[in-house]
């Protein structure tokens, strides 16, 4: 019987970079992960899609002219 075993990796969530399980935050756009920036991190297989950061911001920036 075989048994696949897939190697989970830690993602930054704000621009998907692999970071260290253990780094205090991201080297690539420094997000924090102390705190409340723990929920920063994913943890599986590389996302297939890039999060939006803050998708309403542009609406607010459209509606702000």
């Amino acid at each position: 019987m075989s048994t696949s075993h897939r190697h989970h990796e830690t993602f930054c969530a704000r621009c998907v970079e692999l970071v260290a399980e253990d780094s205090p935050s991201c080297p690539s756009c420094e997000t924090s992960f102390a705190g409340a920036g723990r929920f920063m991190r994913i943890s599986g297989p590389r996302p297939a899609v890039v999060p939006q950061r803050r998708p309403w911001a542009a609406a607010t920036r459209l509606a702000a002219r």
